[in-house]
């Protein structure tokens, strides 16, 4: 009951933060910055309503944030004007095995028990910044099971 209590007063307080006059001119700048034209009000408008309804939930997720019920923010993307579902169908082309078809064994030992709590790849530079992939393709090279050059970390620069 607390947590629904908790929840509801973030989103309000994420409400209160984002007046009209605010999203308009975010909105604004939001599709000068990611080039959106639309076809029409109409479009705008559902679009906007899809974007506004994604910027109060990243809003939420912020204020949740800072209580430290999440370890990490949100911010608003380029995909920022789509639904999850279309955000879905745009980005990804992979299709999860069924049930029958998932074969996955894994032994563990004893070493599993000494491994650390938390392990953050940032500090020892072995990620790169986040990048724009665009849409993957169900084919292709980057369907073909195999080893990748991801499954050998390596320091940044080597």
């Amino acid at each position: 009951m607390l947590q629904c209590l908790c929840v509801l007063l973030l989103a309000a307080s994420a409400l209160s933060h984002l007046d009209e006059t605010t999203l308009d001119s975010q909105w604004e700048d939001w599709k000068s910055t990611h080039r959106r034209e639309y076809n029409g009000l109409g479009e705008e408008g559902i679009r906007r309503a899809i974007w506004e309804k994604n910027m109060l939930m990243i809003e939420a997720h912020n204020q949740e944030a800072v209580l430290g019920i999440h370890s990490y923010e949100l911010g608003m993307n380029h995909l920022g004007d789509m639904t999850s579902e279309e955000v879905t169908e745009k980005m990804t082309g992979l299709l999860p095995p069924t049930i029958g078809q998932r074969s996955f064994t894994m032994a563990f030992d004893d070493k599993l028990s000494k491994l650390p709590k938390s392990l953050d790849y940032r500090k020892k530079n072995m990620v790169t910044a986040v990048k724009n992939q665009g849409p993957v393709a169900p084919v292709g090279p980057s369907a073909r099971p195999g080893p990748s050059r991801a499954s050998w970390p390596r320091p940044r620069g080597s």
